[in-house]
């Protein structure tokens, strides 16, 4: 199968082309009129879908998605680790302590 000029342009960017944009976005009718392309296109970089000249879809590899909810899976852990810490750090309130805690932590501090 050979690929004509414009088609291999459209796949691999045209760096003259600078009336669409970087090469890795193109149009929703472009994505629809040649889904295929966009797919491959999709395998060596994430592909930006606009409409009307606003981003509507990003199109990436399936290895490129499973970074990204592996990504998200750590940030959640962690922001759950954090949250944990941060409730074992915080000190009791002063109405929660005894009399007794209150002459105890006088006589530490002197």
């Amino acid at each position: 199968m050979r690929w004509s000029a414009e088609s291999r342009r459209w796949r691999y960017g045209d760096p003259g082309a600078r009336s669409r944009g970087p090469p890795n976005t193109v149009t929703s009718v472009e994505a629809q009129s040649r889904f295929g392309e966009l797919i491959d296109r999709s395998q060596r970089e994430p592909v930006e879908v606009t409409r009307h000249g606003r981003t509507v879809a990003y199109v990436v590899s399936g290895h490129d998605m499973q970074v990204l909810a592996d990504v998200t899976k750590r940030r959640e852990a962690a922001a759950r680790w954090y949250a944990q810490y941060r409730s074992q750090l915080e000190a009791p309130s002063a109405s929660d302590l005894s009399d007794e805690d209150v002459n105890r932590l006088v006589h530490e501090l002197r």
